[in-house]
């Protein structure tokens, strides 16, 4: 899975968000700055894309 784009809406402290993405993405901020916040979507589509791979085998 590649993921050339994210946007969030109305997710936990942001009110809306777009980023493109490239290869490669560095997150940085402030602690409680909003980071695991950002990358809990893409954990959450990894972690779902994992078991639907597990079950399709």
């Amino acid at each position: 899975m590649i993921i050339f784009h994210i946007t969030l809406t109305n997710w936990r402290n942001f009110k809306e968000v777009e980023v493109p993405l490239n290869d490669r993405i560095l997150v940085v901020g402030p602690n409680a700055g909003g980071k695991s916040n950002f990358l809990e979507p893409v954990q959450n589509l990894l972690r779902r894309r994992d078991r639907n791979a597990k079950t399709t085998i």
